[in-house]
């Protein structure tokens, strides 16, 4: 949803692109001018600047479409640009104190200083992991510097991975669970509370990704699952 426009909405496709409503999603439009890779996956506009857009799109990292990667709009979507080619972006999160600040995950960890123009590999994150697809990423509300990772192995093992700088360096801080697919943090009043969605449940975390329990105490003991996610 635009920030300022709340009548004006964007949303991703598995294979038909970006679609765009300006009537609060009584109708759609497909927005591809410039688009090369159809299948989108995440997209994220700037809260300080509603007209630029990123959209994270590919198959997977182990698919390699040279059309894959972040693609910018600099004009609420009418025309993309290539922003990072040739790179499978399965997740988007922009840095809530700086939205400057944006991470991209897929194989491997991408970060831009400058709204998404430009980006840099993060090879302290291929250097903590290996064959992992990034399936989801949050940055912490309270801290700029905490970033929370989650991706599958090629065998769909989840893992959990987090850095307090950055993304300098990183660190697994759970493997061998159910396939994840998401990660987010709780709102800030709450404190640096993460909650990670895998396949068969949620796991929480009470201090920003360090661990990961079902313990509501936040002792990071008991790593079972909350529970099968249930449909709404």
């Amino acid at each position: 949803m635009d920030p300022t426009n709340p009548a004006l909405l964007f949303a991703g496709s598995q294979g038909a692109g970006v679609f765009r409503s300006t009537d609060a999603g009584r109708s759609w439009q497909p927005v591809n001018r410039g688009l090369a890779n159809l299948v989108v996956n995440d997209l994220s506009i700037d809260p300080a600047n509603p007209l630029v857009i990123l959209a994270g799109t590919g198959l997977g990292p182990l698919v390699g479409e040279p059309t894959a990667g972040v693609y910018r709009s600099l004009d609420r979507g009418e025309t993309w640009t290539v922003a990072l080619p040739n790179q499978a972006v399965l997740a988007l999160a922009r840095t809530p104190q700086n939205s400057q600040v944006v991470y991209a995950g897929g194989g491997g960890v991408f970060k831009s200083t400058n709204g998404g123009a430009t980006w840099t590999r993060l090879t302290g994150f291929n250097r903590a992991t290996v064959g992992v697809d990034v399936r989801g990423l949050a940055v912490s509300p309270l801290d700029p510097n905490l970033v929370v990772a989650v991706g599958n192995t090629e065998g769909g093992t989840g893992q959990v991975f987090h850095t307090t700088d950055g993304g300098t360096t990183w660190t697994m801080v759970l493997g061998n669970l159910p396939s994840v697919f998401a990660v987010a943090f709780a709102p800030p009043t709450v404190g640096n509370v993460v909650l990670v969605a895998t396949q068969t449940g949620v796991f929480r975390s009470p201090d920003g990704g360090a661990h990961l329990s079902t313990d509501h105490r936040g002792t990071g003991r008991d790593h079972r699952p909350l529970g099968a996610v249930q449909p709404l």
